[in-house]
């Protein structure tokens, strides 16, 4: 009987200690960074995707940079969520220098595509482009 009782008591405190530990992550604030990155934009392209992350589950977007090692001319990278820019105004790269624009829609719904966008002017191009996407989010508990 002895020691059915310490099992039942070390029992329960793991069950103790697992509802601790699952309120408190369901009340912390995670954060996971994606990047997508393109070795080089061509001229003329417009509006053109590429990039694309799923979220997995709802989330705020908390951060945008784009770097890039060079630039010519005309170049602008924009996010959108679903098809629709989360950008207070595009950016646009400057070589060696991590742009961060505003961004005015940080919501991000669960299972939203989050997509990055290219357009550059007939002699603009783009290289090594990184854009670099922080997000926060609730663990589920």
């Amino acid at each position: 009987m002895g020691v059915y009782h310490t099992n039942k008591q070390i029992t329960t405190y793991r069950i103790l200690d697992a509802t601790i530990l699952n309120a408190d992550l369901a009340t912390s604030n995670h954060e996971m960074t994606v990047v997508g990155a393109k070795t080089t934009v061509a001229i003329s392209q417009s509006d053109v995707e590429i990039f694309e992350y799923t979220a997995h589950q709802a989330m705020t977007l908390v951060d945008v940079q784009v770097y890039c090692t060079a630039t010519a001319a005309t170049a602008t990278v924009d996010v959108k969520e679903a098809g629709t820019t989360v950008l207070t105004a595009v950016a646009t790269p400057v070589a060696g220098t991590v742009v961060k624009p505003a961004i005015t829609d940080s919501a991000i719904a669960s299972g939203a595509a989050v997509t990055v966008h290219v357009t550059t002017n007939g002699s603009g191009t783009i290289t090594d482009l990184t854009v670099t996407l922080r997000f926060k989010y609730a663990l589920i508990a």
